[in-house]
């Protein structure tokens, strides 16, 4: 009996521990990216202009980095993309939160060039955070 009773008290204090744990702790953190324009700066570094929106419900400072997929297509049909990644890029955005934001691609990064391009898009994977506390 004694054992079933100490079985019980440390069920409930495991269960009174997880109902106490912060929220924070089972947040998801993530984010979207839409383009709104890519080109190459004077110094041949290619740009991508866009609106950062943290969709998750964790405050995030800092994009330590992201992978992603870069194209732009033109009305004549024509459609180039290529592999991208970015590191550092400061957002310090809370939940539901977005801005527009500029990145540089570190050089190296080439995106074919196509004539008057009209649409932009980004698939972005494995994104790293830093965050921050919203207190």
């Amino acid at each position: 009996m004694k054992h079933v009773v100490k079985k019980l008290l440390l069920s409930a204090a495991l269960c009174a521990a997880m109902l106490g744990t912060s929220a924070v702790a089972f947040a998801d953190a993530s984010m979207d990216f839409t383009v709104t324009g890519l080109s190459y700066d004077e110094d041949e570094i290619l740009v991508a202009t866009g609106i950062i929106e943290n969709t998750g419900d964790k405050h995030i400072e800092t994009v330590d980095r992201v992978d992603m997929t870069l194209s732009m297509s033109n009305d004549a049909g024509e459609e180039v993309s290529t592999e991208a990644y970015c590191e550092n890029i400061q957002v310090h955005l809370a939940p539901g939160e977005s801005k527009e934001i500029t990145i540089k691609f570190p050089s190296g990064t080439k995106l074919d060039k196509i004539d008057n391009p009209t649409c932009w898009k980004s698939k972005e994977n494995d994104w790293q955070f830093t965050y921050y506390d919203a207190e």
